[in-house]
């Protein structure tokens, strides 16, 4: 990131003909924020549970904190099945993405036997059932879906009332596809 920041920077110097300690970094962070790859494609988009403002959750949950994904999520022991967590990411393109799912590596104790997700996209919602036993430190596909641009349209629900057993939630990546 560091020499690709240096690329751009040297590139806005020589195109408004100044030294690059004078470039408008605000252009800068904005062309490297839009544009991370500097080609033109849509870039992933990671909603992590630290993302106060694009998380919502219902229920009791509890933040915790050690080797996982940006270091914290959440668990809940979802024991009257009404617990629910919901990532909303902000959709900056309308495509199709792949989303993901990060099953935080707990002990089987603590990990629920089925987690069932609602993913609100384009196309309406749809339910999908994983077993993040057989996923523990990975990331676990969801499936493809098609979503429109804009900010709280898009959604990635983790259901506490059709699961079962305790619950977790720690992040979610939407991969454009190609």
């Amino acid at each position: 990131v560091l020499g690709q920041s240096a690329a751009v920077a040297s590139a806005l110097a020589i195109n408004d003909n100044t030294d690059v300690q004078t470039i408008d970094v605000t252009k800068l962070r904005k062309i490297l924020k839009e544009n991370p790859y500097l080609d033109g494609s849509t870039p992933e988009i990671l909603v992590d549970d630290s993302d106060i403002d694009k998380i919502e959750r219902s229920g009791h949950w509890q933040k915790s904190f050690g080797a996982h994904y940006k270091n914290s999520f959440f668990k809940s022991a979802n024991q009257k099945n009404n617990c629910s967590f919901t990532f909303m990411p902000v959709i900056k393109k309308a495509d199709t993405y792949e989303v993901f799912f990060y099953c935080t590596a707990l002990p089987d104790q603590e990990m629920p036997e089925v987690m069932v997700f609602d993913i609100t996209g384009k196309e309406g919602t749809k339910q999908v059932e994983i077993s993040p036993r057989s996923h523990k430190g990975s990331w676990v596909s969801l499936g493809t879906y098609a979503f429109e641009k804009g900010n709280w349209a898009s959604s990635i629900k983790i259901d506490g009332c059709r699961s079962k057993g305790a619950l977790f939630a720690d992040a979610i990546i939407l991969v454009p596809k190609k």
